[in-house]
């Protein structure tokens, strides 16, 4: 290249790296006067190897997509089985899920998630199963609703007993603010006026036995140790039961120490006030 050549180029027109191969080396009146206007052409060897490498990216990014439909796809499948009485179905979607603990306590828009579904339904087997892989018993739904509020509005003993031993808030209200010791009166009271030909004392007692292990976890997990002792005296009773009026005596005992164990916990809150 001449010397006048070079003078006319001028100091903008930058010298193109080495390692690849340029053409259009005449300068480009659609360029700033920053850029060199060159056009770059990779080498062949630098062509395959982002060849490959888009080739990897878009397998990873269809990868990730697809993670991602898998996750919300098993996400409302879940939801649906715990709505359902499908036991060794959600059994089954639990041990065999690859990424069970992703999805276990994913919600719906209105943050209800697969075990505030199962427990406002009353399935304790799904309830348990949920809970065994990990669910959140503490969570809650757009209402404020944990799942425990949800077992106790539906009169759901045994999922409530569950709930608790998992570490539910012993101390958390239902929508109405009532408490599991609220819940075992009002099925007290119920059974009371159960017709006896069609639900035998032995019926009665299997009930008001799955009251009692609810009271035993209640008082376990709010601390009330008297309450708990006086509890396990009328479970020594109940053991006992064989006839309609032993149930009876049983029944009325346990009412009336779940009414007096109500009214002392009320006690404190009417002081502050």
């Amino acid at each position: 290249m001449s010397t006048e050549n070079t003078d006319k180029i001028g100091d903008d027109h930058v010298e193109p790296p080495s390692g690849l191969v340029f053409s259009n080396l005449s300068h480009s009146v659609f360029v700033n006067s920053n850029q060199c206007g060159y056009e770059i052409l990779e080498m062949p060897h630098a062509q395959d190897t982002y060849l490959k490498y888009q080739k990897k990216k878009n397998k990873r990014l269809r990868f990730k997509h697809q993670n991602v439909y898998d996750l919300y796809h098993d996400e409302r499948r879940l939801r649906i089985m715990a709505n359902s009485d499908y036991v060794d179905n959600i059994k089954q979607f639990l041990e065999n899920c690859p990424h069970v603990d992703s999805i276990i306590n994913s919600c719906d828009s209105k943050k209800r998630t697969a075990l505030h579904f199962a427990s406002a339904r009353g399935s304790d087997e799904i309830v348990h199963l949920l809970l065994q892989h990990g669910a959140n018993p503490n969570l809650k739904d757009f209402n404020g609703n944990s799942p425990l509020h949800l077992s106790a509005c539906t009169h759901h003993i045994r999922v409530i007993t569950l709930l608790l031993r998992y570490g539910a808030d012993a101390k958390a209200c239902d929508t109405f603010g009532k408490t599991p010791l609220h819940l075992a009166l009002s099925r007290l009271r119920t059974l009371k006026h159960k017709d006896y030909e069609s639900y035998n004392a032995m019926k009665m007692k299997a009930e008001v036995g799955e009251i009692v292990l609810m009271l035993e976890e209640y008082f376990d997990k709010s601390g009330q140790d008297n309450e708990r002792k006086n509890l396990d005296r009328i479970s020594v009773k109940l053991r006992e039961v064989n006839t309609n009026d032993d149930m009876d005596e049983v029944g009325c005992l346990l009412a009336d120490f779940t009414q007096m164990t109500i009214e002392s916990n009320a006690k404190p809150k009417m002081s502050e006030e």
